[in-house]
């Protein structure tokens, strides 16, 4: 009989911008109160005994958007920080802390200097250090990079509301440090690493880049070149939840305009 192989070591299997978009419609069944996790599930889209609603909720605890145990499943102070910010720094802020709650999460990015870098190497490093299995690895680096990928648009769009948005781009990439060694939390502490204010998805192959020049200025597009079907999918579903995300921006920053005129 062959062997049985090994089971990766525990990750989000999917990444903070799916996760946020499932809190956000547990968020609107409970608000602050709690549930248990078959009716969580049933909130989210799935059904009560459903192993992928079982991996949402497991992802989203894991980057630290609820707590609690079955049927005391409730939103954290940093899933509210998230849904219902003060302004869009507390939102970005909000972000990263997610980002960087899976402590294997805040540990790769900290090896590798706080970028991530090509497929490959996190590959090498997954399987040889943390006993990841050859079709483990794939679905851990898919959610690592949608997950820094979430938090360096979130970032940049902060970067473009403050300052004029370029002709071009600059080509040079906005990157973090990784904090020193003697900066990681004490014994028993779960408080991520302290990081700088913008993520860098690092260099890769295989990129198509686009630019599309508006009225407003250009906004610059980067996606892998070999997208399959799903990939495809996803992206489009990616796009929406940016495009409602800026119409709300929009919205919000119309209403303030309206009221600065009422007090004028």
């Amino acid at each position: 009989m062959a062997p049985r192989e090994s089971r990766s070591p525990s990750y989000p299997q999917v990444g903070l911008g799916r996760s946020v978009d499932l809190l956000r419609r547990l968020y609107e069944g409970i608000h602050r109160g709690s549930v248990g996790t078959s009716e969580a599930q049933q909130i989210m889209g799935f059904s009560g005994s459903s192993g992928t609603g079982l991996a949402m909720l497991s992802a989203l605890k894991r980057f630290g958007l609820i707590e609690g145990r079955d049927p005391n499943i409730r939103i954290t102070d940093l899933g509210f920080r998230l849904l219902e910010p003060m302004d869009q720094n507390e939102r970005q802020s909000a972000l990263r802390d997610a980002a960087l709650s899976p402590p294997i999460f805040a540990e790769i990015l900290t090896a590798f200097g706080g970028k991530l870098p090509a497929d490959a190497v996190i590959r090498a490093k997954l399987i040889r250090e943390h006993g990841f299995t050859p079709s483990g690895v794939e679905s851990f680096i898919r959610s690592l990079r949608e997950t820094f990928s979430l938090v360096q648009s979130e970032d940049l769009g902060n970067a473009a509301d403050a300052s004029p948005v370029p002709s071009e781009p600059t080509g040079v990439p906005r990157t973090m440090e990784a904090p020193p060694a003697s900066s990681s939390p004490a014994a028993g502490s779960t408080s991520p690493p302290a990081v700088s204010s913008a993520f860098d998805v690092g260099p890769e192959s295989g990129m198509t880049r686009a630019a599309f020049p508006l009225v407003e200025g250009t906004v610059y597009l980067a996606f892998p070149s070999n997208l399959s079907a799903d990939g495809y999918a996803e992206l489009s579903d990616y796009l929406q939840i940016f495009l409602r995300r800026a119409e709300r921006i929009r919205r919000q920053q119309g209403s303030r305009k309206l009221e600065d005129e009422d007090v004028i």
